[in-house]
């Protein structure tokens, strides 16, 4: 294991958004700086190494290095190289030296020859190839610090317009990416380039300069520069099916109150409201997986330096998507409790939103956009909201006055009872109601492996919801008895509020508001 946390401590650590990958490499960054120090930065031998190693990783000599790791007929072994070099970084604990304090093994990925080198030839060249490494994972600890704020995270989801095809794929140039199936030539390397652009994707997010401080600086910024190109090609279908397949099922009322999955290939832990690879969330798109064939990754597209990236960018997405869908949401809630009723969109935004109901929050995500995902996704939240916790208004002041005018407070129900309510009246399907009380799958679009989430996040909304709301009007209840002439300004103030366990900037949901004053229902 990469992690020496068991695996409740893990999941804390991946709502923090620290990764196991994140607190082996703190740990390796050490561990190298003093395998670093056994060697002399002085001595020629050890500067050679250095070079040679920026000249193989920097794209100067040989097959698979940073000049490949864009859109090129090398690209899946670049990746390979890459990944095999973070492979060694990982498993020598970032010392980069084998067990005879050689460096052959980080040599002989990019195929550097070792013509009986000298001892501080290795210690130069696993200093420089661990420098790389660390290198661009600083370039991920930077994606990942844009997750928990708010004033730049919507850049990720905002880069380009919300596609409804993301879990569909077989209209356009993707339908014509399908046809080809087979191995990328030149030429169409060339189209796929005038088709995307050189420009970063999101480039206040993912846009990186290596401090001049790694002895390896420029080789990391061309593998980012590289690997920024071949993103761009995935980050749009990747985010578009990750706020597909979310925000189309019911639990997405269950915000940030999320469950943690193990991705396979890193070892990371991460929220189980994201595909837990590359490789899944690829397969959200039949285009992208061809394009992902001809590109020649299919062998490395669940690399673990691919993962890795994937992660981050999942990790910014998500956090922006469940931001934006709380503010939708609790405008509909304080809506519904301040006027009884459901309320216009217009409370959200007067951007169109293509296909927005109350009824069916799903439609807007399988209906092409010209608003921003982020108002998108408030919308979403306020349909949902409007549609599953409005009609619980009602019922839990019904049961309310009935319970006070017997004498009695039983405040709660067990989610499953109130989904069966739901479900009675027709508010909610089956499905739905499955998805709510089991964790069933939500088969969103044939062909595309179902949405499986723990429902625990809705789960807790339903239950905090339904116990606020009579808890408000057994309160209101009591105050009107002890004073019969309580004034109408009065009961106004008195007008209930609900903070959900589903927020975000709740800090058992993330750990950024953790010891900050109260965040929480301030949008």
């Amino acid at each position: 294991s990469l992690s020496t946390t068991n695996s409740d401590q893990t999941a804390n650590l991946a709502k923090q958004g620290v990764t196991a990958n994140k607190v082996m490499a703190f740990a390796a960054n050490q561990v190298s700086a003093q395998a670093a120090n056994a060697g002399d930065p002085s001595n020629s031998s050890y500067q050679q190494a250095v070079t040679d190693a920026s000249n193989y990783m920097g794209g100067g000599l040989g097959v698979g290095n940073a000049n490949d790791l864009g859109l090129t007929t090398n690209t899946g072994t670049a990746v390979g190289k890459v990944s095999a070099l973070y492979d060694l970084y990982v498993s020598s604990g970032g010392t980069m030296l084998d067990a005879d304090n050689s460096a052959r093994t980080a040599m002989k990925i990019f195929g550097v020859v070792d013509w009986l080198r000298n001892q501080q030839y290795y210690y130069g060249f696993a200093a420089a190839s661990a420098a790389y490494i660390q290198g661009l994972l600083g370039w991920l600890d930077n994606i990942n610090s844009f997750a928990n704020d708010e004033s730049k995270s919507n850049q990720i989801i905002d880069y380009q317009k919300y596609d409804s095809t993301a879990l569909q794929g077989t209209k356009g140039i993707w339908g014509t990416i399908i046809q080809w199936g087979g191995a990328l030539s030149g030429a169409i390397i060339t189209i796929i380039q005038g088709w995307f652009g050189d420009a970063t994707y999101a480039p206040g997010i993912m846009s990186y300069t290596t401090p001049t401080t790694n002895i390896l600086h420029d080789a990391v910024d061309l593998s980012v520069k590289n690997l920024n190109s071949l993103i761009k090609i995935l980050a749009t279908k990747i985010i578009n099916g990750i706020a597909h397949e979310a925000l189309a099922d019911i639990r997405s009322i269950g915000g940030a109150n999320t469950a943690s999955v193990k991705n396979p290939v890193t070892g990371d832990m991460l929220s189980d409201y994201v595909p837990k690879n590359l490789g899944d969330a690829v397969a959200l798109n039949a285009g992208y997986t061809a394009l992902v064939k001809s590109l020649g990754l299919t062998g490395v597209i669940n690399s673990r330096i691919l993962n890795l990236v994937y992660q981050a960018i999942a990790n910014v997405a998500r956090h922006a998507i469940q931001y934006n869908f709380a503010i939708g949401f609790q405008k509909a809630v304080d809506n519904f409790l301040q006027t009884g009723s459901i309320g216009d969109i217009s409370l959200v935004t007067n951007q169109t939103i293509n296909g927005y109901s109350v009824q069916n929050p799903a439609l807007m995500v399988g209906t092409d956009q010209s608003a921003n995902l982020s108002i998108v996704t408030q919308a979403n939240g306020f349909a949902w909201a409007n549609k599953v916790l409005a009609p619980l208004v009602k019922y839990a002041a019904s049961n309310a006055l009935i319970d006070a005018s017997n004498g009695k407070s039983s405040p709660k129900l067990e989610a499953g009872l109130l989904a069966q309510y739901l479900l009675n009246q027709g508010v909610i399907t089956q499905a739905m109601f499955d998805q709510i009380t089991t964790g069933a799958p939500n088969q969103i679009v044939d062909g595309v492996t179902a949405y499986v989430r723990n429902p625990q996040g809705v789960q807790a909304v339903l239950e905090g919801f339904y116990t606020a709301e009579y808890n408000a009007v057994q309160a209101g209840i009591a105050q009107y008895k002890a004073n019969p002439n309580i004034s109408s300004n009065d009961i106004a103030n008195a007008t209930p509020t609900y903070s959900s366990p589903s927020d975000p900037k709740n800090p058992n949901n993330d750990s950024f508001y953790a010891g900050k004053p109260d965040a929480t229902h301030q949008y």
